[in-house]
């Protein structure tokens, strides 16, 4: 069964999450249930997590600084990978597609960037003496900063520990610059 995208009309594969034509989200046809907590219901206490036999393991945190003496890294959360940048200012994130000649500094293929909404040059980084900046390149997916949602082509400044969303796509800034 295929999966027909709402914006566009493209007819993508079943295993798609995106539309291979514009890129928008695929409805997932599931019914969702809200349940409001009052106060006096929620959790006072931490809940243990388990999976089968074995206790589940929170992911291990990101290294306090950016490693391999880079001024920034990128962690990428889900992939619990760090990618140390080093030797350039400016640099482009996105994802390589097959036949195309357009082709990322940072590219996030290997990470499943296609199916959680990765454009192919989605943003751009830009490293000056005393500050990073991010800018989302027009990406249909669009980026957001600690889950705030950014406007294309404008820059924004990146902290230390700032989590950038881009698609669905996690990546937190580990920045020295002094």
């Amino acid at each position: 069964m295929n999966k027909t995208c709402p914006s566009c009309y493209y007819i993508n594969p079943d295993e798609a999450s995106f539309c291979m034509k514009c890129g928008s989200q695929l409805k997932v046809e599931e019914h969702l249930t809200q349940h409001l907590f009052n106060e006096d219901e929620l959790p006072t206490k931490d809940i243990d997590i388990t999976i089968g036999d074995e206790e589940a393991e929170p992911p291990p945190p990101p290294p306090a600084i950016p490693i391999f003496g880079a001024k920034v890294s990128l962690y990428l959360l889900d992939a619990r990978r760090t990618i140390p940048v080093i030797g350039i200012n400016e640099f482009t994130v996105g994802r390589k597609m097959p036949g195309s000649d357009v082709v990322p500094d940072i590219d996030l293929t290997p990470y499943n960037a296609f199916s959680l909404g990765v454009s192919r040059m989605h943003a751009t980084i830009k490293v000056t003496d005393d500050d990073v900046f991010i800018t989302d390149l027009g990406s249909s997916n669009g980026t957001a900063i600690n889950n705030i949602r950014i406007t294309g082509n404008e820059a924004y400044i990146i902290k230390h520990k700032d989590i950038a969303t881009m698609g669905l796509f996690r990546i937190q800034f580990l920045i020295r610059l002094h």
